[in-house]
């Protein structure tokens, strides 16, 4: 198949479509102007010659597409709702900025970590997010949020650089293995299920709906709001130590929490319910210094 090296600077503001063989970037050649960005089936873009990467607007892809990233750093920036069926190879990271919602709906073999600056990056497998380990291929919440419409296992630690959002659909089961928010607020949304299976540490959880099951985490908070926020839905907290300066629960909406094996300390209420809420309360196994519920 043919292929076709841009190396110098680009102004065009019209699509950029690749039907067959190959575009390739080099140096500091970029076509971040251009409106749209496809691939068809079959069809490459390569960004492993350019000096720092490349940017390209709304990426859509059929499925047999290719970006080819080498060692170098791709950015989606999703002006609208893109969908992306191809592959994204190499040992280089993604990140998604933008409103539009961006869908990885293909295989990825990419090293490097992804980050999703702005708007959703929506995923069905963890392979969405490409191959590499879990020492290098984070996932790192820095102002957008993920939405999930798979169900699958991952081995990659969740970082939040900002409040971050992330849902899961119904009837769908997703696991992770660490969450690490610092002083950001983590919110689950969707009528799904979202496990973190082995620990991390958080200082604000919201459950907005279905289910969230923490194992093992770290939870303290010096804030004046409450460390977990529960709207409705079925709140799991097995094992790890769970510190409040304020309330530890406050539950705006029918729900049910489970607490297992915790370590428990508030300096506020136990359990704070609006009016109006019913909710059950499931205590197993030790507890230290447990709370007045009220």
């Amino acid at each position: 198949a043919a292929s076709f090296t841009l190396a110098g600077q680009n102004n065009y503001t019209g699509d950029t479509t690749v039907s067959a063989g190959k575009l390739s970037l080099s140096g500091e050649s970029n076509i971040e102007k251009s409106g749209n960005v496809r691939l068809n089936r079959d069809a490459a873009l390569d960004i492993s010659a350019t000096t720092n990467g490349a940017m390209v607007n709304n990426l859509t892809g059929d499925e047999g597409s290719h970006v080819v990233l080498g060692d170098r750093l791709l950015t989606v920036n999703s002006l609208a709702d893109s969908v992306f069926s191809g592959e994204i190879s190499g040992n280089g990271s993604l990140i998604k900025k933008g409103q539009g919602d961006m869908t990885l709906d293909g295989i990825n073999s990419y090293q490097g970590i992804t980050r999703i600056d702005q708007g959703n990056l929506r995923i069905n497998s963890d392979q969405s997010l490409g191959g590499g380990n879990k020492n290098n291929s984070d996932l790192i919440m820095n102002g957008g949020g993920l939405k999930i419409f798979g169900s699958f296992a991952s081995d990659r630690d969740v970082y939040f650089n900002a409040d971050g959002e992330i849902s899961v659909d119904k009837d769908m089961s997703s696991s992770w293995n660490k969450i690490h928010t610092g002083d950001y607020k983590f919110t689950k949304s969707g009528e799904g299920e979202l496990i973190v299976r082995n620990g991390g540490d958080a200082s604000e959880i919201s459950l907005m709906n279905g289910a969230l099951t923490l194992i093992n985490l770290n939870m303290n908070s010096e804030k004046q709001d409450a460390l977990l926020n529960v709207n409705n839905g079925v709140l799991n907290i097995i094992g790890g130590d769970v510190s409040a300066k304020n309330d530890l629960i406050h539950i705006t909406g029918d729900s049910t929490i489970n607490l297992e094996n915790v370590s428990i300390k508030s300096s506020g209420n136990g359990m704070r319910l609006s009016d109006n809420v019913q909710s059950t309360l499931s205590l197993r196994n030790q507890y230290t210094d447990m709370p007045i519920l009220v």
